[in-house]
């Protein structure tokens, strides 16, 4: 029984202060768009052609926090799929084989 309580999937701190440098490398994202943020040209160009030109511009909040703030978007959505797909059940609720698209291999 006391298995089974070990198995369940919870978010708690025992869990996240594992990820200690996830967090040093996100904040060190968002510390270094801050201070970027302020040299920053007003338009930022945000994609090239094929030819290495330039054909579309941003703002410089885009140009510097968009990759950090998706970074940490795409962190916590990792953190929180879990707990909603599982919903309190164990993780030997899922441990079946998943049938592959590649034939078993």
């Amino acid at each position: 029984m006391d298995r089974e309580k070990n198995d369940t999937y919870r978010l708690n701190w025992d869990n996240l202060k594992t990820e200690w440098p996830v967090w040093i490398v996100m904040a060190g994202l968002l510390l270094g768009a801050v201070l970027v943020y302020p040299h920053l040209p007003e338009q930022v160009p945000s994609h090239w052609n094929i030819q290495g030109e330039v054909d579309d511009y941003q703002g410089r909040f885009f140009g510097a926090f968009f990759f950090p703030l998706m970074i940490a978007g795409l962190y916590l959505l990792c953190w929180y799929c879990p707990l909603s797909i599982l919903d309190g059940k164990t993780t030997r609720d899922f441990a079946a084989p998943i049938p592959s698209c590649a034939g078993g291999l």
